[in-house]
């Protein structure tokens, strides 16, 4: 699925009065102004509300028009093959054990709070599936016209890099500094890893240096989602977990992952793509 196409990043959230949702787009110039919007070369990332950013998809995806079958979106939210997901998948469950373990920790989809997970990436991408009754891509079938599909920047940003000492990783019970030259405390995992060298990593995947830089969390998640629909357009990426009908769900991931992941990922399991494992 190579060609000139339109990527979309979305970092999923749901609350109510901060503006928790980061949208990274490249390959449109969307009409935005104003203080939550961000630019990184031909790149631009804007902050919502999730109700804001319920309103104004509608109007986006009637603007891209015929442009949409040329459209690959990545969510980190959890996407079934069948509808959203009621019970924890394959891919969620495996990715927290072993190596995983201590490393990252993929929300459950069951309980409220992972219902209300499901449910809120499922407010974010029904506009783009209910265009031509589009299903989620889960590395089932061959890429084709307007791709929808899930990743999980913890997850990924994980992989990227070599395995971490557990004990060495902040949590949100024990933050730690950010090393930087400053007093900045860290508590998310995927923050962590963008400042040992992931964000790095993510803006050579962007081909723009400067969003290394980045230090809000909801924008690094979003440049991490753009980063995945890059390489899934230029069949750089892989789809890890299952799609099977019955247990599906899969974590497109870029393709270039660290030698140290190797036997996790066989573990889990790949749905489509090859690994290019790197030191």
């Amino acid at each position: 699925m190579q060609g000139n196409r339109i990527e979309i990043g979305i970092d999923v959230g749901w609350s109510k009065r901060n503006r928790s949702c980061g949208v990274a787009l490249r390959g449109i110039t969307p009409a935005w102004d104003g203080r939550y919007v961000t630019n990184y070369g031909d790149i631009a990332l804007k902050l919502f509300r999730l109700d804001e950013l319920v309103n104004w998809l509608p109007g986006f995806i009637e603007r891209l028009g015929d442009d949409l079958h040329r459209t690959t979106l990545v969510v980190d939210g959890p996407l079934g093959l069948h509808g959203p997901p009621q019970v924890n998948r394959h891919v969620d469950g495996a990715s927290r054990i072993q190596g995983f373990y201590g490393r990252a920790f993929p929300n459950d989809v069951t309980g409220n709070s992972g219902q209300t997970y499901v449910n809120t990436t499922y407010h974010i991408v029904n506009p783009f599936l209910n265009v031509g009754n589009t299903i989620p891509w889960l590395g089932d079938r061959d890429l084709n016209g307007l791709t929808v599909t899930e990743t999980h920047p913890t997850v990924g940003l994980a992989m990227l890099l070599p395995m971490f000492d557990p004990a060495t990783l902040p949590s949100r019970n024990r933050p730690l500094c950010d090393g930087a030259g400053g007093d900045r405390l860290i508590r998310a995992k995927s923050d962590w890893y963008w400042t040992r060298d992931g964000g790095h990593k993510v803006a050579r995947l962007l081909v723009t240096p400067n969003i290394s830089d980045e230090s809000h969390h909801e924008r690094r998640a979003a440049l991490f989602c753009l980063a995945v629909a890059k390489c899934l357009s230029c069949n750089q990426a892989i789809a890890m977990g299952r799609a099977d009908g019955v247990d599906n769900g899969v974590y497109v991931l870029p393709a270039c992952l660290h030698e140290n992941w190797r036997d996790e990922v066989i573990r889990v399991g790949v749905t489509q793509g090859t690994p290019n494992f790197v030191q």
